[in-house]
């Protein structure tokens, strides 16, 4: 969970799954936190646990949403990163003095680059 997600829909199911388990930590600590108050505090224990069981409610899945949230913005922030450097694959396309585009013939293309004149 500590290192960053290989791609954008990695981040979204990482994302997906704190919703889920924020909703799951919230509905179960509504039965399970009085209980445990009650174990530890006795009455007063369990209206404590009920306290933090309704807080958790609402805490743990809109924690879960802010998570996914900045996970998303996250991933966008880096699939738009402009830092990694475009390398071309093949030289550019030789088009002619009639200005007629043709396929794509590797030689005619590194001809091109060669001939080439840089001003």
């Amino acid at each position: 969970m500590h290192r960053k997600p290989a791609d954008g829909i990695e981040t979204l199911a990482r994302g997906g799954k704190g919703i889920v388990t924020g909703v799951m930590d919230g509905v179960t600590g509504v039965f399970l936190k009085p209980i445990d108050g009650a174990r530890e505090e006795g009455v007063e224990g369990f209206f404590k646990g009920v306290g933090k069981g309704v807080v958790g409610l609402v805490t743990r899945p809109a924690s879960g949403v802010i998570d996914f949230a900045s996970g998303s913005f996250d991933a966008v922030m880096r699939a738009t990163d402009g830092s990694e450097e475009m390398v071309r694959q093949r030289p550019a396309r030789y088009i002619a003095a009639d200005g007629v585009i043709r396929p794509f013939v590797m030689h005619f293309a590194q001809g091109a680059k060669m001939l080439q004149v840089r001003t």
